[in-house]
């Protein structure tokens, strides 16, 4: 491949050239981030699967095979009619377009046999004007070829485009396809643990950049070598040819560059496509759980409404029904709110009430609830289970839960233990003794059927309302069977049964206000619904800035200089040189023009040989400065990431998944837009400074018209570049949001499958993509007609050089010889002259990339951990004390969720926090750890405000547990010395036994030393929290903080969570637990009962239970009168 550089022209389609390496993206090095938390972050690691799935996955990833390679011609399988039409007229016009480069070259080599001394001389001595006359017409006839190629490029861009995106937006509809762990890392105070080894981990992609870059020198200096090489023997050869009347100087000049643009030519395709050669479309693993809400990223009415048409007064029925209308309609825009990206503007509650009302408007005769409640409160699980119980009348059940108080109405109980099913009876039987109930007979299963499948066919059921359209005024009365369930006949307001199922239709609008109540409930966590606050426009970094950080590099700098310096001289050398070859060929004796070609030939060969050792040095050390400068920018980003508040990951452009992209990719940009585009601009503008030296002392008049053109081809070269690069710069984001109709409908394909959506979801997704179709069309031939235009101003100032050089020619200020050879080094070198210019919509282009890396780096946190003057006391009592604290989420700053609020704990002192849920529970836990800083009011530690203390230290006081256990993607040892690395091995197992951890984890194969996994995936869920709560115990904090530690965990390894965490809060330490259950609430000190961001109640279990108030409420699913706690069915 011969590159631009070198010979100045370029292909119709490459304009202006440069070396693949410099025109493609920068490599982006295997980022080792990618596989640590980031990777984590995925949207559907599934939490708490057992071992067995999480080795199955891991085996499908190990065996998976590479993808199989697509034919040519299936490319265009989704191409319609009209599809091939656009492509047939677009290749026509390509090929117009590359066609018009031949017919310059004949041209080109006309106007070369001017200098053929015997007709020039003839032709001088008849008519002086006639010589000026057939330049005109050589200019006149490049003005012509400059128009086709504006017609020609206009037509083939215009089609391609508009027939792209066609045939895309078919195959986008059939083809749907330690930053996560933040706060445990901020609670054990392992920044610097992290950046250590993050650090570490980037010297391996340095070394692996700087391997590449040595490949990319050698390879590069051979190719360019070997094409300056080939260039000299076919210049040799010419002279053979034309001493021997074969070809003239014209013909051979011609014929070398149709070689040179041939191969540039198949080059371009190549190296286009190669950076899609290692890319594969592949399914995302998002696990289906079934029970996961599915909010899409609609309106609440859409949600409602998914899958099915619904009038407004429809949606809103069964909103009522579902508990759902209350807070629905205290939103600002009621159920226009657009609740955000999987419904994560909204809590657990209510997505399942809005999950529940979907279901109520699908009006189903068979219902399947899987653990719908499983990681609800108390307060928030009744009040869901009213709407469920009204959801379920009429209609076939079947219950997947573990909490008792679920399944105090089902007929029938199955218990089921390693697949099998051990106990069923009916609910009444169930209620009796162990002792009285046996297991199910032979009889009760017939073929594998349960008894409790056989009895649903012969009990009479409730007649289903099966209008699929919903017309509910017409829905008729439901005939409840009086044994089963309460009569609905003469059903009043205050029923349990929906009115929607059975009020009158005259009376339904009055009845559903029954089911409408009134709704405080706020958000524990934050949304990422984020509003932006103290936001200033962040401006892209200087040169001089980019410099300063490479700084530390110069003498690779130095020495890439000089290899960029001369292998860009070499372009207008080149193109000089072969002009006094052409000047050669015409001399009348044959002896002196065998001595000039073969002088001149030899010099392009040693031009060829230093070639390779110039594109080494530019390249190897560049590339080790451009490494380097990856790396530093890196460490730079990531030690910053860690130096932010946890409000600043809450937002949404600051998620895992998104930081880790900008680690891998942005500072790569930064690498491309200085180091990479330094060697090219040192390149290109020593070829400007060689060719206009050469060209002044050549006529200096014609250097300074070609000095002229450049303004307009550099306006030509960048909004070239901008038209083509820019085109995506709308499309992309229409496609953005398109894509999320996609993701959302993907990551929860049963809930799309079970409502029969999908054609919804393909109507929604064609919708959009007719938007862009629309948009393309319009976008492509206004691109098609910049695109011609730019390629016509090319010609056109070719042929205004030409003309002036014929002109200077008749007038005598140049001789013939000395003209064409200004043409031959400016047409070939002003090419290469513009492609500095070239670089700015690259810039442009990663303007938002360059931004955004500086905008993390300079970032001042609100809460800083660096901070050093802060207090570090020599002993911590554990005296917490919160005094009128005002406190909102960053995220979500118009909605309070501590609301002067004041709470007092003492040294040593037990505390329970309850409350329903978004009553500022978790928000207590997040203040202490300082997570947040509150809004107004204060935070005490031992009477110092926590501002006062320095960040680290305090928070290598406090020990905190979470309800999901963070488990790192390395050994359990390793898992549990996260919190003291220099612990010893009996202090480590100590610790895992104060756990309950030690015996499971002695039972595997390989100990301590058992890798667990991605997320632990390999753990159970009870396993994972044992190992975290070993970490807290190896910490040996004085100030514990569980946060419903127990809550997400079946009941027998609920059983033994629950003892560790009572052998851990024994002992002289202050606790603050966020728990429900009644177990762990007998034993505290004092309980704190929160509603609406305020204490309502306080005091002992004891107390709480004789005051009989929010606090006897919340407790009230836990009294199941001696039933035994199974995981049911």
């Amino acid at each position: 491949m011969v590159p631009t550089g070198l010979f100045g022209w370029a292909s119709p389609h490459v304009q202006p050239l440069t070396p693949v390496s410099e025109v493609s993206e920068p490599p982006e090095s295997p980022s080792p981030y990618g596989d640590g938390p980031a990777g984590d972050a995925g949207v559907g690691a599934r939490e708490g699967e057992g071992a067995g799935a999480g080795e199955e996955e891991v085996e499908d990833d190990e065996v998976e095979p590479p993808p199989a390679a697509v034919s040519f011609w299936r490319l265009f399988e989704f191409a319609d009619g009209l599809d091939w039409a656009l492509m047939a007229v677009g290749a026509l016009a390509a090929a117009t377009h590359g066609a018009a480069l031949v017919v310059y070259l004949h041209y080109f080599g006309r106007a070369l046999n001017l200098l053929d001394s015997e007709r020039v001389g003839s032709a001088l001595n008849r008519n002086g004007d006639e010589l000026l006359q057939r330049f005109k017409e050589h200019a006149l006839y490049i003005i012509y070829i400059a128009a086709g190629v504006f017609v020609a490029g206009w037509i083939e861009v215009s089609c391609w485009i508009f027939t792209g995106e066609r045939q895309t937006a078919v195959i986008r509809s059939k083809y749907v396809q330690a930053i996560s762990y933040i706060r445990t890392l901020y609670a054990f105070t392992n920044e610097t643990l992290a950046k250590y080894s993050y650090a570490t981990s980037l010297q391996a992609t340095l070394r692996y950049g700087i391997l590449i870059s040595l490949v990319q020198g050698i390879g590069l200096g051979f190719t360019y070598g070997l094409a300056i090489c080939s260039c000299a023997l076919q210049l040799w050869v010419g002279r053979h040819l034309i001493a021997r009347g074969k070809a003239d100087g014209g013909e051979v000049v011609v014929a070398l560059f149709a070689v040179i643009l041939s191969g540039l030519g198949s080059s371009f395709g190549w190296g286009k496509h190669k950076e899609f050669e290692s890319r594969m479309v592949k399914k995302p693993n998002w696990s289906g759980d079934a029970r996961t809400s599915f909010i899409e990223f609609e309106h609440s009415r859409k949600n409602i409404a998914y899958g099915r048409s619904a009038t407004f007064d429809q949606i809103e029925e069964a909103a009522k029904t579902a508990h759902a209308h209350g807070f629905i309609s205290s939103l600002e825009k009621g159920y226009e709110t657009q609740v955000g990206r999987a419904g994560l503007a909204l809590t657990d509650e209510q997505k399942i009430k809005i999950s529940i009302a979907r279901a109520v408007l699908s009006n189903p005769s068979i219902l399947l609830l899987d653990e719908v409640t499983g990681g609800l409160d108390f307060e928030a699980e009744k009040a869901v289970q009213e709407a469920l119980d009204v959801l379920m009348l009429g209609r076939s059940t079947i219950i997947i839960a573990r909490r008792l108080s679920l399944i105090k109405n089902a007929d029938y109980i199955a218990v089921m233990e390693e697949g099998h099913l051990v106990e069923m009876d009916t609910n009444r039987n169930s209620h009796d003794s162990p002792k009285d109930r046996s297991p199910p007979s032979e009889q009760s299963i017939d073929n594998g059927i349960p008894m409790v499948a056989i009895e649903t066919e012969r009990t009479p059921s409730i007649k289903r309302q099966d209008s699929f359209e919903m017309k509910l005024p017409d829905l008729p009365k439901v005939d409840v069977h009086p044994i089963q369930r309460q009569s609905s006949k003469n059903s009043e307001p205050d029923s349990p049964i929906s009115p929607l199922l059975t009020s009158d239709p005259k009376n339904e609008r009055s009845h559903s206000q029954t089911f409408s109540r009134p709704h405080s409930e706020q958000d524990d966590t934050s949304s990422e619904q984020s509003e932006l606050d103290d936001v200033q426009e962040h401006k892209p970094p200087s040169f001089w800035r980019l410099a300063g950080l490479s700084i530390a590099e110069w003498p690779y700098a130095l020495l890439g200089t000089i290899g960029a310096a001369i292998f860009g001289s070499f372009n207008p050398l080149l193109a000089y040189t072969i002009a006094l070859i052409v000047s050669a060929y015409y001399r009348i004796e044959a002896q002196d023009m065998h001595h000039e070609v073969n002088r001149w030939c030899l010099f392009i060969v040693g031009m060829g040989v230093i070639t390779v050792l110039v594109n080494w040095l530019q390249h190897f050390y560049f590339g080790i400065m451009g490494e380097k400068m990856t790396e530093r920018i890196r460490r730079m980003m990531f030690s910053a990431m860690l130096r932010n508040e946890v409000g600043w990951f809450d937002k949404d452009e600051n998620n895992a998944d998104t930081l880790s992209m900008r680690l891998a990719n942005d500072a790569t940009f930064v690498r491309a837009a200085f180091s990479n585009r330094l060697s090219i601009f040192i390149q290109d503008t020593a070829a400007v400074s060689v060719a206009f030296l050469i060209g002044m002392l050549l006529e200096w008049r014609v250097a300074l018209v070609a000095l002229a053109t450049l303004p307009v081809l550099v306006i030509s070269a960048i909004a070239q570049k901008l038209w083509l690069a820019g085109f995506s710069k709308g499309i992309q984001e229409m496609h953005r949001k398109a894509s999320l109709v996609l993701e959302d409908a993907v990551r929860n394909i049963y809930t799309v499958v079970a409502f029969c959506a999908g054609n919804k979801i393909m109507e929604l997704y064609r919708l959009h993509l007719g938007k862009i179709l629309k948009q393309s069309l319009v976008h492509g031939l206004a691109i098609g007609f910049g695109f011609g235009f730019s390629q016509f101003l090319l010609f056109a100032c070719n042929a205004l050089l030409l003309w002036y050089t014929a002109i200077s020619v008749n007038q005598g200020r140049l001789t013939i010889a000395t003209g064409l050879k200004e043409y031959v080094l400016f047409s070939f070198a002003s090419f290469a002259l513009v492609e500095p210019f070239g670089l700015a919509p690259y810039i442009l282009k990663r303007r938002k990339s360059l931004t955004s890396v500086f905008e993390i780096i300079d970032r001042e946190p609100k809460i800083d951990p660096d901070d050093t003057t802060g207090l570090k006391p020599p002993n911590v009592y554990g005296s917490i004390e919160f005094k009128n604290v005002d406190f909102s989420y960053p995220a979500r700053p118009e909605i309070l969720v501590l609301s002067n609020f004041n709470l007092k704990v003492s040294g040593g002192q037990t505390v329970a926090v309850v409350g329903v849920s978004g009553s500022g529970k978790s928000t207590i836990i997040s203040l202490i750890e300082r997570f947040y800083d509150p809004v107004s009011g204060q935070v005490l530690l031992d009477g110092r405000d926590l501002k006062s203390f320095n960040l680290r230290w305090l928070r290598s006081h406090m020990g905190l547990i979470q309800q999901e256990p963070v488990i790192f993607s390395t050994t359990i040892r390793e898992n549990i010395i996260y919190a003291r690395h220099n612990a010893t091995e009996a202090e480590m197992k100590e610790a895992a036994r104060i756990a309950n951890a030690h015996h499971f984890i002695s039972s595997l194969p390989h100990g301590y030393d058992t890798h667990v996994g991605m997320r632990g995936v390999d753990l159970t869920p009870g396993q994972k929290q044992r190992i975290a709560i070993a970490r807290v115990v190896l910490k040996n904090a004085p100030i514990l903080l569980l946060d419903e530690a127990s809550s997400a965990i079946e009941s027998e390894s609920s059983r033994v969570v629950q003892e560790a965490l009572d052998t851990l809060v024994m002992g002289n330490k202050t606790t603050i637990l966020i728990a429900h259950r009644q177990a762990m609430m007998k034993h505290v000190d004092n309980i704190v009962v929160l509603n609406g961001g305020r204490i309502v109640e306080q005091g002992t279990h004891d107390s709480l239970m004789d005051l009989n108030g929010l606090y006897v409420r919340l407790m009230q699913p836990h009294f199941g009168k001696g039933l035994r706690q199974h995981r049911l069915m």
